[in-house]
């Protein structure tokens, strides 16, 4: 088995780039191997993100923020912030670690719970080349309809053909003052059928002549 270790590093004072080591061949990666995949920005003091974690934020402007926040959350004691205040020009986003060549990106699942400060509100998620390249973002799909209590958004990627590996959350900054809250993401394998039996209880000698019950236990992986 081998060693991985970890670093990181400050670039242009708005990205922490986490970095694995290996410590066989030397080689530098920031993929996230296996899934499940969950986060739920519990183990860090606000604003900071957790290190595998990217908050894009190009906005000189005061409230335009991305990062976590014990404002508001679903499990407690933070959650993410997106916020824009007043500038329509920014760039507000999250990129999550990077996902290993390994994994087949069409035959996984995201889940996660979010919030706006108003209702209707929207948000976009989509992919970028290198997380240095936030301007290289592809809208996979608009999440519409964000109220203000939180709910729980659900995304298949069976429909995705990229070959993008960061998966990145956009503020759409179309209004002033606008918050989108995020919290708990789960990035897990999709299975293929969404019911599937997981025993049955019956008689194990059935009668073509005499009726039998049997009791199926059914798992909805949704």
């Amino acid at each position: 088995m081998k060693s991985i270790c970890y670093y990181g590093f400050l670039l242009l004072g708005i990205l922490f780039i986490p970095l694995f080591i290996d410590a066989e061949t030397g080689d530098f990666s920031t993929r996230l191997v296996d899934l499940p995949y969950s986060q739920d920005f519990d183990g860090t003091i606000p604003p900071a993100m957790p290190g595998d974690w990217l908050a894009i934020n190009n906005s000189q402007i005061t409230g335009c923020f991305v990062g976590t926040t014990s404002y508001a959350y679903y499990s407690a004691p933070n959650s993410v912030l997106l916020s824009n205040a007043s500038d329509l020009n920014s760039t507000l986003m999250l990129i999550l670690p990077q996902i290993s060549d390994e994994v087949n990106i069409a035959h996984t699942k995201l889940r996660f719970m979010a919030r706006s400060n108003l209702s209707g509100q929207r948000m976009e998620l989509g992919f970028v080349n290198t997380p240095t390249e936030p301007e290289s973002f592809v809208v996979f799909q608009n999440i519409e309809g964000i109220s203000d209590t939180w709910t729980e958004v659900n995304l298949r990627f069976q429909n995705y053909h990229g070959t993008n590996r960061y998966l990145a959350i956009r503020h759409p900054v179309s209004g002033y003052n606008r918050q989108l809250f995020i919290d708990d993401i789960v990035w897990e394998d999709a299975e293929v059928h969404d019911l599937g039996v997981i025993s049955i209880y019956g008689n194990p000698t059935p009668s073509i002549t005499v009726q039998s019950s049997y009791q199926i236990m059914i798992r909805n992986y949704g």
